[in-house]
């Protein structure tokens, strides 16, 4: 069945170009998306007289754009909160790049559990406290977020966190998820526990590389 062609006005053309920046941000696809063949024809047979934006219009306008609107709805929201606690962390992502992040969780007008991403920044200075510090400071300031609605920020027991929640003279509260992790790791590290999980392992190995074990068991 031949599919019928129809023009796009600027309005559509932009809300349609608003909606794929957003299918990018959330979907963490890469900009070169829009520049392969495949996904080209694709949208191609969605609508022949869509022009995809280049990676240009993408960096420099439609994803800019989209965060600044965000950025604004977010501020909007905070601002309406009597009373915030905070997570924050930093990481290396898999090319090797810094990050910190910085969330905050409220309880908004509805007498919900709310969370919303303040920042997540390239953190190339050294890990230290003080420069944790700074960067966390500096989300508090964009947010205008009084020190009167801190309540607490929860963090793991690293060093340079700790120092930085004291730099900021903010309750701490530690992260259980990392407390939980580490007493694991810990007990996997006792030999007692390593004898079990080493025997574990080679009754895994046998079924993992033989059918004929696997076909044994399943008469059991």
């Amino acid at each position: 069945m031949k599919m019928t062609q129809f023009t796009l006005n600027k309005s559509a053309k932009i809300k349609i170009d608003n909606a794929l920046a957003y299918f990018i941000a959330t979907n963490m696809m890469p900009y070169s998306l829009v520049e392969k063949d495949g996904f080209k024809l694709f949208v191609n047979a969605l609508n022949p007289s869509y022009k995809l934006p280049g990676r240009k219009t993408l960096t420099e306008s439609r994803i800019p754009s989209m965060y600044s609107e965000t950025r604004d709805i977010i501020g909007n929201i905070i601002r309406s909160a009597d009373v915030f606690t905070f997570t924050t962390d930093c990481w290396t992502s898999s090319s090797n790049q810094p990050f910190i992040g910085l969330t905050c969780h409220f309880i908004n007008d509805n007498f919900k559990l709310t969370s919303a991403c303040l920042g997540c920044i390239e953190l190339s200075e050294d890990h230290t406290g003080e420069n944790i510090a700074d960067v966390v400071q500096t989300l508090f300031l964009d947010y205008e977020i009084p020190d009167r609605k801190i309540c607490s920020i929860v963090t793991d027991y690293g060093s340079n966190m700790l120092k930085a929640v004291r730099n900021l003279n903010i309750p701490h509260v530690a992260c259980f998820g990392h407390a939980l992790n580490t007493t694991v790791s810990r007990i996997f590290n006792m030999d007692e526990i390593k004898d079990v999980v080493h025997k574990i392992k080679l009754i895994h190995n046998i079924f993992a590389h033989s059918w004929k074990a696997v076909r044994e068991m399943g008469k059991i």
